[in-house]
């Protein structure tokens, strides 16, 4: 079995306001799923200002959500998202043909 693959993906996005403002509930999604060929490693989320509340949820899909609250105002929001992760190869499939299916695809 091969060493898996090991990578790290960042994220950063930032917005800049002429002026003072109050922001309203974010969700985000930055933690890509766990399969049976990704694994994740490592993740870490930054978040300015910080928020006053930052909880973690699933949705039905099982996607990783972060859920920010926010007091106050501010003119700059900036989220710092990192993640590493590892992928395994895996083999291609070996797809079962119908003995027709071969028929068809003989003459390509």
């Amino acid at each position: 079995m091969t060493e898996p693959q090991r990578f790290t993906v960042r994220h950063v996005s930032v917005y800049r306001y002429s002026e003072p403002v109050r922001f309203g509930e974010h969700r985000m999604m930055f933690r890509p799923r766990a399969s049976h060929d990704l694994r994740l490693v490592t993740s870490r989320l930054v978040i300015t200002p910080t928020p006053s509340r930052l909880h973690w949820l699933h949705d039905v899909f099982d996607n990783s959500v972060a859920v920010a609250s926010f007091v106050g105002k501010a003119s700059e929001l900036r989220f710092d998202s990192e993640a590493t992760l590892e992928h395994f190869e895996t083999p291609l499939p070996d797809y079962v043909f119908e003995p027709y299916a071969a028929s068809v695809t003989e003459g390509k």
